[in-house]
């Protein structure tokens, strides 16, 4: 099973605080991605610092910089503008990947390449690192599963929206 190629990218803002646990998760998943970019949106604290220092340890990581703060849509757009991956995923400075995500996503996503996209269940951390708990989201499966369209419509209709932006692999043509 071929699996395809990874981009991540993230947006940040005054975010210095989370940026080296949020790279780190990233680098240190099982399943490397092509490419690391970030996209600083204006940062008036010392972020820029933090991700030049990832871009000197790791050759995948690339900074990116508004001159001034233009929000986060312009920001994503160019961060997806940017990315070569077939696949991709987008994070925030403040979201820390769960170990293996990318690996087991990219898995299922190989495995049914009619798939746009993969997503998972999330956990909330507090401002110390504590874990909060598993996000307030249905759980659609409790094992991983592939849905057609039709079969998306009917869970969405029956248990709401349980897309969780922050664990969300998806082709990047779609």
């Amino acid at each position: 099973m071929k699996k395809g190629t990874l981009s991540v990218f993230i947006c940040n803002y005054n975010h210095a605080r989370y940026l080296p646990e949020s790279l780190q998760a990233i680098l240190d998943q099982s399943y490397r991605p092509l490419e690391v970019i970030v996209i600083d949106d204006g940062s008036t604290d010392n972020s820029v610092e933090v991700i030049e220092e990832f871009t000197r340890k790791d050759p995948i990581v690339h900074l990116y910089r508004n001159e001034q703060n233009q929000g986060m849509h312009f920001s994503a757009n160019r961060g997806l503008n940017l990315a070569v991956g077939e696949y991709i995923y987008w994070g925030a400075a403040d979201d820390r990947v769960c170990p293996g995500l990318f690996e087991k996503s990219m898995e299922l996503l190989a495995q049914y390449p009619q798939a746009g996209l993969c997503s998972a269940l999330f956990k909330l951390i507090g401002e110390g690192g504590e874990d909060k708990g598993r996000g307030r989201m249905p759980v659609i499966s409790k094992t991983a599963c592939f849905l057609p369209p039709e079969k998306v419509l009917a869970t969405l209709i029956r248990y709401g929206f349980w897309f969780t932006g922050q664990t969300i692999v998806c082709r990047r043509d779609i």
